[in-house]
């Protein structure tokens, strides 16, 4: 837990877009809501929220049913001075969820998995520390790419809270370097895979807590 802000610092809201569809549509969405709310700060000296900016994504999506995009905006809002999830379909409804979102084509592979593990909801987490809650998500998406033929790279996960953010980027081997290592170590030999895919993740990189940035 980093430092809390000292007393002439100014809190701010910290906000995460989470994109799915079109990249092309989901960017220009981001950048747009991005620049509004800059906008917004230089001109009338306000700070944007986790919430003025799902509603701007909202509103974009209303008046332009062409796009493509599912997206979720998440993170700490200084003026309800709490965390926020809000859920957007690609016709522009908005949804504010409890404890946790999921969306995009690998995100139906793992709805059973994540309600096997959170079947009351937020009664089911409040003992999860940090490191448990990072963990959790990451093998989500973990299985999400390993199902979906559209989903894949590398799991970034954000951490946010009142503080700022950080960031926990890991790198997956896939399926089939996991099936060469499983040949590797049966008693036929199998087919030998590189030393460096004998990890379940090539790597980790952790980052301490940026400090809030407007939005």
């Amino acid at each position: 837990q980093p430092p809390p802000p000292t007393e002439t610092s100014t809190e701010a809201s910290t906000c995460c877009i989470c994109r799915s569809g079109s990249a092309a549509d989901t960017q220009y969405l981001a950048d747009e809501v991005r620049c509004e709310l800059v906008s917004r700060q230089i001109l009338y000296r306000t700070r944007g929220t986790v919430t003025n900016a799902a509603k701007l994504l909202r509103s974009m999506l209303v008046n332009d049913q062409s796009m493509s995009a599912g997206l979720i905006c998440t993170g700490y809002d200084h003026v309800l001075k709490r965390g926020v999830i809000y859920s957007l379909s690609p016709s522009g409804s908005l949804f504010e969820l409890p404890v946790w979102a999921a969306g995009g084509s690998g995100s139906t592979y793992i709805l059973g998995h994540i309600d096997s593990h959170m079947p009351h909801g937020e009664d089911d987490i409040k003992h999860w520390e940090e490191k448990d809650a990072v963990e959790f998500v990451m093998n989500a998406i973990q299985l999400a790419i390993d199902r979906d033929g559209s989903s894949g790279g590398f799991v970034g996960v954000y951490v946010i809270n009142r503080w700022g953010k950080k960031s926990i980027v890991r790198y997956p081997r896939s399926s089939a370097q996991k099936l060469l290592s499983s040949n590797d170590n049966s008693d036929d030999g199998g087919i030998s895979s590189p030393s460096q895919n004998q990890r379940v993740f090539s790597s980790v990189s952790l980052k301490n807590f940026a400090s809030p940035s407007p939005i």
